[in-house]
């Protein structure tokens, strides 16, 4: 007798019952269809493309950016008795080769690929040979420019599913608005999808919002208001040296914290995650290098306490919050001064011609290029100094920075600037969006509905509700602005 999508829930992943949204997501990969999943963080998208690939025959291959990820995956799956492995650059070259042979063998259920591993001479040769019945994308909205997440390998995309027989395609992510949903059907090529969107009433969560006059008066805000009660909170700051300072800040209130920054050691960065999985450290301080694949069910609060570049971002680091249905807190601490953060990163993302020229020139005048910026900086003005990072990409991109050191010619032609200028214009309005979260009133829960356009009453949504709570700890009346989503 066939097995059913509810026996694989409950003999295999323990669980009595899907979550709205996710049997009908099940049912149309079931059903041969390309799906396009929207459900945010904490929502369970894992199972929803897991269990397809337990009750069906074949290969599934999951491609996701998530390195740590994957392994964490891999190793839950492996213990449930599922044949799983993972291929990414933390493998040496015979464990990827006997990953692969495995596959081809027909021994794997779900294989995990990082994008990267697409473009490898002979990769996607080899991979067809598997014979792979459904394509997973996870984070799809790192295909999309749109997205607040563009990820440049996702773009191979296309070439790996011609390769492997253009299988039924899944496209899963925690954050796209119509606009990136349109953009990652068409980049993946998706035919007929079945489209879900779903998740985005979590009325356990208080989504709360504090005005503040500046860094001193965020600091006491945070002092009144962090709390991570029985369970864990977790704290964003835009900026590596800020994720270190307010760390420490918050150690001298006699609170434990740890940093996480992209720019610590592995080997530290791995020790906060650790402690802060295990309950030694109950707060983490962190960029947003921090989060992806963190499934800890009591976070009782998401602090943020600069407003993040979108709104995307926003709810996709906030959602890490109260996974286990219990009341959590969702704070952001906003000043004026956090839209110019967010205004220095964009231009410093997307560079323009005159600065990527001014940078070329530079390194013509040196005679040589390396990643050693500081004979560079007496030859640069501001903008081409803050924006050096990604014009340096870009005139490795086009041959011109050579990998011998040497400069050769730029032709700009190489470059697509009105591309580039694009992205920056949605960056910018992006921007506008969690700058109008933060700064507007009303219904915080049906503005986020709203702008991923899980609209109320739709099929498969939760129903809006209304919780109790007890005025916040620390809030003066006028500051704050907190709001459930009603009915």
């Amino acid at each position: 007798m066939p097995v059913t999508p509810q026996q694989v829930l409950r003999d295999v992943f323990g669980l009595d019952a899907f979550r709205p949204g996710q049997l009908e997501v099940v049912e149309a990969q079931l059903a041969g269809r390309d799906v396009l999943s929207v459900a945010p963080t904490g929502s369970g998208k894992s199972i929803s493309y897991w269990v397809p690939a337990l009750v069906a025959d074949g290969l599934t291959v999951v491609v996701s950016p998530l390195i740590a990820l994957m392994k964490d995956q891999v190793d839950r799956l492996r213990e449930l008795h599922v044949r799983a492995a993972f291929i990414n650059s933390s493998l040496s070259r015979p464990d990827q080769q006997e990953a692969l042979r495995v596959a081809r063998l027909g021994g794997l259920q779900l294989l995990y690929v990082a994008p990267e591993r697409l473009s490898r001479p002979g990769f996607l040769e080899r991979l067809a040979e598997a014979q792979v019945t459904r394509f997973v994308v996870d984070e799809a909205h790192c295909i999309s420019s749109w997205g607040h997440d563009f990820r440049p390998d996702y773009r191979i995309l296309d070439r790996a599913l011609a390769a492997c027989g253009r299988p039924p395609v899944g496209a899963f992510t925690a954050t796209a608005t119509p606009p990136v949903r349109e953009d990652i059907a068409a980049s993946l090529g998706l035919r007929d999808p079945f489209l879900s969107v779903t998740g985005f009433n979590r009325p356990n969560l208080r989504l709360e919002v504090i005005r503040t006059r500046g860094q001193a008066d965020k600091l006491e805000r945070l002092r009144q208001r962090l709390d991570p009660g029985g369970g864990r909170a977790l704290v964003y700051c835009g900026t590596v040296a800020g994720s270190e300072e307010l760390a420490g800040a918050i150690s001298g209130w006699g609170m434990p914290a740890a940093p996480y920054n992209g720019r610590l050691p592995e080997a530290t960065r791995r020790q906060a995650q650790e402690d802060f999985a295990a309950g030694r450290v109950k707060v983490v301080v962190a960029t947003s290098a921090f989060g992806m694949g963190i499934d800890l069910p009591d976070i009782r609060q998401v602090v943020h306490f600069q407003s993040p570049g979108s709104l995307e971002a926003y709810y996709q680091e906030a959602g890490r919050a109260g996974r286990d249905g219990e009341p959590a807190l969702c704070l952001l601490l906003h000043s004026a001064s956090d839209r110019d953060l967010q205004s220095f990163f964009i231009e410093k993302a997307f560079p323009e011609l005159r600065e990527v020229l001014e940078v070329h020139a530079a390194y013509r005048r040196l005679g040589f290029w390396s990643v050693d910026s500081d004979e560079l900086r007496p030859l640069l003005g501001d903008s081409a100094w803050r924006a050096l990072d990604a014009c340096r990409a870009l005139l490795e991109r086009s041959g011109a920075l050579r990998p011998d050191g040497s400069v050769g010619e730029f032709v700009p032609d190489s470059a697509d600037f009105a591309g580039m200028a694009e992205q920056k214009r949605h960056a910018y309005a992006r921007l506008a969006q969690i700058t109008g979260y933060a700064t507007g009133r009303g219904c915080r829960h049906a503005r986020i509905a709203d702008y991923f356009r899980a609209r109320r009453g739709s099929p498969s949504r939760a129903t809006f509700s209304v919780p109790h709570w007890p005025a916040p700890r620390g809030s003066a009346a006028g500051s704050a602005s907190s709001t459930w989503p009603r009915s």
